[in-house]
């Protein structure tokens, strides 16, 4: 069985119903945005692969209860797949996935191309042989929301890397000694095209344990919370900081910096969470004042940014002629608020289950929006 790693953010908005077509158009949308800076054709919808991708959403959110791999067969061959997990419905959930599997991009080698676990998604996404997509989405009732995409042909294909992976400078590098390249051609999907699908997983979704190899997993199989000497740890902080401020910069506001006593709460408040397996706001005050919180939750870690990423992008359509707080947009504004100086950020997992939060100082979503929140330049 492959050991795959994933992440999802909690957002702060109920439930609503699926709007599927639209979250297809967004994810479509996204796709072909990033494929068109890596020198790769656009993709076109495929209702089979749709098909597919809804029933294999179906089963992880009401029968596995996990995000588990899938083996999908269309005309004989295996699709692509990446999966992405959100608790409670966004209304830009068809681009926020596609968003966290592009961000992959900041690690990979461009100059030694191949499979890795860390860049697997990224490199689905720019496959340039890949012609066609299929979404899928499903809550279950506990709002937790299992997103499905299915490629067909499958990219992160071995020995075809660097004659389907190009990096953004619009050089295209051909390694001619990657013979086995073979014929791309697709078989339009039509009402006589099938698929077939398996699923492989082990007992239920109480009992299933999965483990990871990738060297930039903060978690423990004994359950044990990552320290501040973790270098694992350390990196994920450092990720977060660099993105946080990455994105300060694109709203005209300061950067900000870590600080050891907020991590102390953060980690006290990630520990709380996983001992409990639930989402826990701390009620510790910095300075005998209130802190601010962005919380979430991981299947293994890989990378910081990614967590802040789908943050920031909680505020895409952010109202700035209508300021003020709302649960669709808060880690967004507390993410670029102007006052804000100081971060903080905590991790404790069970096994490969990660509950995490970051803290800020002085507390964002308080006061004047006008003066803390602007557009990006």
């Amino acid at each position: 069985m492959e050991k795959y790693i994933f992440i999802f953010l909690l957002c702060l908005i109920s439930t609503a119903n699926v709007d599927i077509d639209k979250y297809r158009k967004d994810c479509l949308e996204r796709h072909n945005y990033y494929r068109s800076l890596h020198q790769a054709g656009k993709v076109k919808s495929d209702q089979i692969l749709e098909k597919a991708a809804m029933e294999v959403s179906d089963l992880l959110a009401f029968k596995i209860k996990d995000l588990v791999h899938t083996e999908v067969k269309m005309n004989g061959d295996y699709v692509g797949q990446n999966l992405y997990m959100c608790y409670g419905i966004s209304e830009t959930i068809g681009s926020d996935c596609v968003n966290m599997w592009y961000g992959e991009v900041d690690v990979y080698d461009f100059n030694n191309q191949g499979f890795s676990m860390e860049t697997r998604h990224f490199t689905q996404v720019v496959w340039k042989s890949v012609k066609k997509i299929g979404l899928g989405v499903s809550c279950d009732n506990q709002q937790r929301c299992y997103v499905v995409c299915h490629y067909y042909p499958s990219g992160n294909n071995e020995g075809q890397y660097y004659n389907n992976v190009f990096p953004k400078d619009g050089k295209v590098y051909i390694d001619d000694s990657h013979d086995d390249e073979k014929d791309n051609t697709y078989t339009s999907g039509s009402s006589s095209t099938s698929y077939e699908s398996s699923t492989t997983y082990e007992g239920s979704s109480s009992t299933t344990k999965y483990s990871s190899t990738s060297s930039n997993n903060i978690s423990s199989e004994s359950g044990s919370s990552s320290t501040s000497s973790d270098p694992l740890l350390e990196k994920f902080r450092e990720d977060i900081l660099t993105r946080h401020n990455y994105y300060r910069k694109k709203h005209q506001v300061g950067n900000l910096k870590r600080d050891s006593k907020l991590e102390k709460i953060a980690q006290n408040s990630a520990d709380i969470m996983k001992s409990t397996n639930n989402w826990y706001f701390t009620e510790e005050k910095y300075k005998g004042q209130y802190i601010g919180q962005n919380l979430f939750w991981s299947w293994g870690i890989s990378y910081g940014y990614g967590i802040v990423d789908t943050w920031y992008n909680d505020g895409l359509n952010y109202d700035y002629d209508n300021q003020g707080w709302y649960s669709q947009t808060a880690q967004f504004t507390q993410l670029i608020w102007k006052s804000t100086k100081k971060i903080g950020c905590g991790v404790g997992c069970n096994g490969y289950e990660c509950y995490g939060v970051c803290v800020y100082y002085p507390v964002g979503n308080m006061g004047d929006f006008s003066e803390n929140v602007f557009p990006s330049k």
